[in-house]
């Protein structure tokens, strides 16, 4: 490797007597030394190449040539990758796959996240891959996919800390009367309001209590992705109106959704 330079420094004299510079061929030849203890210091190495930080140590004996061979390591990307919960860094997410790719989009090897939502990249040589990005492929069903492209520095191992959105929507609740209601008037379809809902997630644990407004309407906070429960409050149904004692499920899949419920309440008998 050519356009190497190195320091010459003499163990006898405790100073550097010569700086060097590598030929085209890589060499250095030195002539007209004195015997003893002498070593190579490296200055300046190639582009793509690390600099070698420790001496080379050369001993020099009376009429002999001395060929000594100085080794330099390429240059190499490598990234630790960690999957964790946007709102909550201490979720660490499983399983999450991801892609390497190179700057042409060609897939160099695929790679998953630990228990500790952790993976490693091979590592690779600068100078044959100058730009390296990781893709993600797949998470966890209740969690946002990270469509970002994240570029890999060169020459260190990076820790890139990923966040996944977790998956949020809401559930709109839409109450009107199911008939004619003979004593305050309401025409069918009419909306109710001051109608009560518990909310409750798939394994029946309540969530939240919501009420509709005036205009027959009732809307969740955010709520994590997957099948919920609503089911109305007795004594909260509406004045005028029977209870419904039917229990409302709806399932929130994509992000930011607002899934429809339209639930209808028989009026009260005047008789």
């Amino acid at each position: 490797m050519g356009g190497v330079e190195f320091a010459l420094y003499s163990h006898e004299f405790q100073k550097i007597t010569g700086h060097y510079t590598t030929d085209a061929n890589g060499e250095i030849h030195i002539k007209g030394l004195r015997t003893g203890e002498w070593s190579l210091i490296e200055e300046k190495t190639g582009k793509w190449y690390n600099l070698n930080e420790n001496p080379i140590e050369i001993k020099i004996n009376w009429n002999e040539i001395t060929n000594t061979t100085v080794e330099n390591e390429l240059k190499k990307s490598q990234i630790k990758i960690i999957k964790v919960d946007k709102e909550n860094h201490e979720v660490k997410l499983k399983d999450v796959e991801l892609e390497v790719l190179d700057k042409d989009g060609n897939v160099l090897e695929k790679l998953k996240t630990d228990k500790n939502g952790e993976c490693y990249t091979k590592r690779y040589a600068v100078r044959d891959y100058p730009e390296l990005y990781i893709r993600e492929t797949k998470t966890n069903e209740k969690y946002v996919l990270d469509t970002e492209m994240k570029k890999i520095k060169e020459n260190e191992i990076v820790n890139y800390t990923f966040e996944n959105q977790k998956i949020y929507g809401q559930i709109k609740v839409i109450k009107t009367s199911e008939e004619d209601n003979k004593i305050n008037g309401d025409k069918k379809g009419t909306p109710i309001p001051n109608v009560s809902f518990g909310v409750y997630d798939e394994n029946k644990n309540f969530i939240e209590k919501i009420k509709t407004g005036a205009d027959g309407i009732a809307i969740t906070s955010k709520l994590e992705k997957g099948k919920k429960y609503r089911k109305e409050l007795e004594g909260e149904s509406g004045e005028w109106y029977q209870l419904n004692e039917n229990e409302y499920s709806a399932e929130i899949v994509k992000h930011g959704e607002i899934v429809e419920l339209n639930i209808t309440n028989k009026p009260d008998n005047p008789d």
